[in-house]
Parts: C-alpha cells; sequence; structure tokens
C-alpha cells in the first residue's frame, strides 16, 4: 500500500482528515426489557461535510462518494433485524455550502450495564453507539453538531420518563488490529486500533407512585398485619400463629413477581430485594416470638398461673411490636441511602 502509518501515497492523512459535523435524532423509543437490557430504538444520523480528500478516492471509492457509509452502529443486537437506508441515495448539497445525507436506523440495541441498585426507584442510562469503522482515529475530525432535541421520542417508556440526553463523543479502542498490518504501522502499536466514536446516552427515572402502588403496596399491607400479629390475645394463639406462617408465603409469591422484569443472576442486591428480605426476617421473627408467648402460656397451666402469664404475655407483646414497628419504618430510610451510596461509588 505504500503507508508508513501516517501517509497514503505521499499524502499526509492526519494533515488531511475527512473533516465533517455529525448528528442524530432518535424518534423512536419502544420495548425495553430489564430481563435482557435491551431496547428498540429509531431515528436518524446525518453527515455534513464540504468536501471529501482526495486520498479516500483511491482508498474506498464507495465511501469517497458515500461518507456516510463509514458510520456503523456498536451496540445493535439481532443485527440480522437491523435496518438502515440512506436517504437521499447520494449526498445533496446544503444552503451552507455543505453537502448532506441522512441515515435512517431501526432495530434492538443493548444497554449491558444498567444499573439497577436502586429498583424500583432507579434511574438508567440507555447508549447508542455509534463510530467511524472504515477510518481510523486521525483519519477523521467529525464533530458533533447539535440540531435541536436529540429525543424527539415520546417522554416515558415502560413506566420510565425521560430525565434527559447527551452526546459524548470518544474514541474506540480494541486490542486488536484485525489482522491489518497497516494498523500496527499506523498506531506505532501492535495489534492495536482506535476509531472515533460517539455515545448517545438516554437517562431514564422510573415513576416513584407507580413503582410504590405495583411493588411496595401490597407488601406494605401484608406487614402491617404481621406486624400487629403480637396484639392477638395470647388465647387466640392459632390466630396468633397463622397470621406470620401465611404472611411468609404470601412474601414469597410478592418478591417472585418483581424478579420476573429483573435480569437474572444480578450480582448485587437491589433496593427491593433488601427491603423484601428484612420483612421476611420480621415475619420469622413474628412466628417464633408467638411460638415462645404460646409455649409459656401453656407451660404456665401446670403451675395454675395462666392468667398472670397472659397479662405478662400482653405486656411483653406490645413491647415487642413497638420495636417492629420502629425497625420496619427506619429499615427502608438506611436500604436506600446505602443502595444510593454504592450507586455514587
Amino acid at each position: 500500500m505504500g503507508s508508513d502509518g501516517v501517509t497514503w501515497k505521499g499524502i499526509n492523512i492526519q494533515e488531511n482528515p475527512l473533516k465533517a459535523f455529525l448528528g442524530i435524532s432518535i424518534s423512536t423509543l419502544y420495548n425495553l426489557d430489564l430481563t435482557s437490557g435491551s431496547y428498540y430504538a429509531e431515528g436518524y444520523v446525518w453527515l455534513k461535510y464540504k468536501e471529501v480528500p482526495e486520498w479516500m478516492r483511491e482508498w474506498d471509492l464507495e465511501i469517497y462518494e458515500c461518507p456516510l457509509k463509514t458510520v456503523g452502529f456498536i451496540n445493535v443486537v439481532e443485527a440480522q433485524d437491523f435496518e438502515t437506508q440512506l436517504e437521499p441515495s447520494k449526498p445533496t448539497l446544503d444552503d451552507d455550502g455543505h453537502y448532506i445525507q441522512w441515515l435512517e436506523y431501526s432495530g434492538k440495541f443493548i444497554a449491558s450495564s444498567l444499573d439497577l441498585s436502586l429498583f424500583p426507584f432507579e434511574t438508567i442510562v440507555l447508549p447508542l453507539c455509534i463510530e467511524l469503522d472504515d477510518l481510523y482515529a486521525g483519519e477523521s475530525d467529525v464533530k458533533y453538531l447539535a440540531a435541536g432535541q436529540v429525543i424527539t421520542a415520546p417522554l416515558s417508556i415502560n413506566g420510565y420518563s425521560l430525565n434527559h440526553c447527551q452526546v459524548i463523543p470518544y474514541i474506540n479502542t480494541y486490542q486488536t488490529n484485525w489482522g491489518y498490518q497497516y494498523a500496527n504501522n499506523y498506531f506505532n502499536k501492535h495489534n492495536f486500533s482506535a476509531y472515533q466514536a460517539f455515545r448517545i446516552e438516554t437517562t431514564l427515572t422510573r415513576d416513584p407512585w407507580n413503582s410504590f402502588v405495583n411493588i411496595f403496596l401490597s407488601l406494605i399491607i401484608v406487614m402491617v398485619i404481621v406486624i400487629t400479629a403480637p396484639l392477638v390475645a395470647i388465647q387466640d394463639y392459632q390466630t396468633k400463629l397463622a397470621i406470620p406462617a401465611s404472611a411468609l408465603l404470601v412474601l414469597v409469591f410478592l418478591q417472585d413477581g418483581y424478579k420476573k422484569i429483573l435480569p437474572p443472576g444480578l450480582n448485587y442486591p437491589t433496593l427491593a430485594d433488601l427491603i423484601y428480605t428484612f420483612n421476611m426476617f420480621i415475619t420469622i421473627m413474628v412466628f417464633l416470638w408467638s411460638l415462645i408467648q404460646t409455649k409459656l402460656y401453656f407451660a404456665s397451666q401446670l403451675n395454675g398461673g395462666q392468667l398472670k402469664q397472659a397479662q405478662l404475655a400482653g405486656l411483653m407483646d406490645n413491647q415487642f411490636f413497638l420495636i417492629t414497628l420502629f425497625f420496619s419504618l427506619l429499615a427502608p430510610y438506611l436500604f436506600y441511602t446505602s443502595c444510593k451510596r454504592k450507586k455514587l461509588w
């Protein structure tokens, strides 16, 4: 190829890169799936430039005639179903003297690093990453050009509302040269390549009221019954024991309900996990407390102290009720601040 890594047939590429402006819009966001960490998006990418360097004609005539074809999407999944279409088929001259062309896209994208530690009150970031995958860093000088709002899609999706959207330019690096010896010479580094890229981050926040109603309201109703179970008179010991035992089964089913919308095998507990686990612990403690109180009540029948034991049990039950109520109210706040602190780290 006659290249020493920075020249192409005697032309210094890094002194004559492709200079252009890139814009992007997201017109539709839908089918957000937390279990797979994926979502669907549709929109446009456009490229504006005055001229294309002459060295690109000999290097790749197709890219020279249509530079927008060098734009690729990094985090696409199910590539066989991903659709793109150039509009128009060839770049057109705009009123400002720049050539412009649009690329319509539609497909499924992966968001592999969703932070769900505050679920169901989490804020998530959906990335859409594009790359100039035919031009090494230095061969292109493409800048992001804002043209109004990036997000033109509806401001809510699957219970989330739009917080903000930003475009972050960066250099995407790979620890491989893709078998291209020219890359080793160009970067003066073995098995390495780098490209200009842009990361569009759409930040969404889950609606707190919907989260409370759908995930925690049933839990609160169950726990009100559980926490007040010690106030049931010891003489009605069957009810006293049945309440926490039945409630524990209900809590298991409630937890299984929200677990179905989370990715399997998370390596950290969510806020909902901590709250549900704590309330299961409280329920077990209430059951054990009721069991001990019942045993002491029947043991008192042997020495005729049944009435005295009933009065003592009532006093102790009141104290146990206040203790469990205090920790049940305090624990969610402590768990929330703990999860939020870990998120900031």
